[in-house]
């Protein structure tokens, strides 16, 4: 699978790039790690706040009982219908956009897009299958600080399934295939317009997207699920749009004097409609996914929700770019396993930091005295 004649220039440069991608996607699982739990933080003041406002409705009922003979008359409504649906109501607000208030969320969301940024510029550079892989480090961060942070208690498989949520991506990391920078051009035209295999399979997708819009209320799962599919076409708007703004610094750079860069930039950028397309995927997919782990976030706990959303984002982001770039078809057989049985790693992780989560025991000690 691996071709012999190699330029060992161009193999130093793909790796120099990798590094560079690496160092780029760890602060990227740091800061993204970090902002699920502020986040957190915001939605848990709200909901507070809407818990103290609940307790107030809840006097102002007592108080209207007492008057109650005085507003018995044609005109009265019952105050305990209508403080009850007050309080619902303000019940309500936190699992809806009453988070958009908050500054708190707002730090978690520029925190988030530090991330994203740094995500961002490690496409660039890496593939995705380098990149993605190390999302497993936001797991270990947000577990690490939800439990000092926000007091939720990591149990004995939480701290097992962080072990082997890193060493899954140690080995599909060291075993990644190298890809060197591509043209915009060539991108849009050999990747994406003759790629039928893509196409077919991102239609399928959106179809499997709007399922999941129709169904994400029905349990916090689909909500997860739609932001890690909407987290394949954001991975895809992310590295195009780098592509973009790499092949402009080509221009700039070639660019001799009399003006021949600036027109490359106005005809192969400006006036390319895909630039202005996959801008848009890029701010509609990153809104989708930030909107829908925040829901998902005010329904279960952050070591709850990100493992599974890492997962699944991984998941549907390795499959979209391999259809995309075919970064696999460089590998050798021995790398395929490798990559597999660290991807096997990361699914047995997974499964214990969610399927064991509620089990009360934090030590190997506490394990010998628990009885199922």
């Amino acid at each position: 699978m691996n071709s012999s004649a190699v330029d060992p220039t161009t193999n130093n440069e793909n790796t120099n790039n990798n590094l560079i991608g690496l160092i780029l996607a760890l602060s990227s699982s740091f800061f993204i790690g970090a902002s699920f739990v502020v986040n957190k933080m915001s939605l848990k003041n709200i909901q507070k706040a809407n818990s103290e406002n609940s307790q107030f409705l809840s006097e102002r009922q007592n108080n209207s009982r007492d008057e109650e003979q005085i507003l018995q008359d044609e005109n009265y409504s019952n105050p305990e219908e209508n403080i009850t649906t007050e309080t619902n109501n303000h019940q309500s607000q936190a699992v809806n956009f009453e988070f958009l208030s908050s500054p708190l969320w707002w730090l978690g969301t520029l925190t988030m897009a530090l991330g994203e940024i740094a995500n961002f510029s490690a496409y660039i550079y890496s593939p995705a299958s380098l990149v993605t892989p190390l999302g497993a480090l936001s797991v270990v961060v947000t577990c690490i600080l939800s439990s000092y942070i926000l007091k939720e208690k990591i149990n004995l498989f939480s701290k097992l399934g962080i072990i082997l949520a890193v060493l899954g991506s140690m080995f599909v990391v060291i075993h990644a295939p190298e890809q060197e920078v591509l043209a915009f051009d060539v991108f849009i035209d050999d990747f994406i317009l003759a790629n039928t295999a893509f196409q077919i399979f991102a239609v399928i997708q959106m179809i499997l997207m709007v399922v999941l819009i129709i169904l994400q209320d029905r349990h916090y799962i689909y909500r997860i699920l739609l932001s890690s599919f909407s987290g394949s076409f954001c991975v895809i708007a992310t590295k195009s749009t780098g592509l973009a703004v790499n092949q402009l610094f080509v221009y700039l750079k070639d660019d001799d004097g009399n003006g021949n860069g600036i027109e490359q930039i106005k005809t192969n950028l400006l006036q390319n409609y895909f630039v202005y397309l996959i801008i848009l995927a890029l701010i509609s997919t990153i809104s989708l996914q930030l909107i829908q782990i925040t829901r998902a976030l005010s329904l279960k706990s952050a070591s709850t929700v990100m493992p599974i959303y890492y997962i699944t984002f991984t998941m549907s982001v390795i499959l979209a770019m391999n259809v995309l770039f075919r970064e696999y078809q460089s590998m050798s057989y021995n790398q395929m396993a490798s990559v597999l049985l660290g991807f096997g790693v990361l699914c047995c992780a997974v499964f214990m930091l969610h399927g064991f989560s509620h089990i009360p025991v934090y030590s190997f000690r506490g394990l010998r005295k628990f009885q199922c």
